[in-house]
């Protein structure tokens, strides 16, 4: 749950409001999190992406427009895409620049690897990394 322990690390949740919305869950991905959180009206998904940026010292995108190819959708296979929430934006060699809203997520290196490439990620919110697979794959 690091991005969890990000979010009260830089006040834009409490440990109390944490722990009130995992309870009536099992157990929650960093994605579902995230939109729990928005959900909640806690915090705004772009307040909370960007927060996560500068913890993972990685780039934040509002808006993919523009940064992805046409030949994007051969990249990554579209089960993939939709079910880790990998947004391929374009490849250069062997390394997939790509968006996510966890780049702590531990499939993320197994999925390059079995992929046969190496990731190289940028951070955008959940609801944009949807809308923009939407766009690479066409919609569901």
């Amino acid at each position: 749950m690091l991005i969890g322990e990000i979010l009260i690390r830089e006040g834009v949740i409490t440990a109390k409001q944490l722990q009130d919305l995992l309870r009536p869950h099992r157990s929650v991905s960093d994605w579902k999190l995230i939109m729990l959180i928005g959900g909640k009206g806690l915090a705004d998904e772009d307040h909370i992406m960007k927060v996560i940026a500068v913890a993972a010292k990685l780039p934040y995108f509002a808006d993919l427009q523009g940064l992805y190819m046409p030949n994007s959708s051969k990249l990554i296979p579209r089960s993939v895409a939709y079910r880790q929430h990998i947004a391929p934006l374009f490849r250069i060699d062997k390394v997939i620049t790509c968006a996510v809203a966890s780049p702590f997520d531990p499939v993320l290196l197994p999925v390059a690897k079995r992929l046969g490439f190496k990731f190289d990620c940028a951070i955008s919110s959940p609801s944009m990394i949807l809308a923009t697979l939407d766009k690479i794959f066409g919609a569901k």
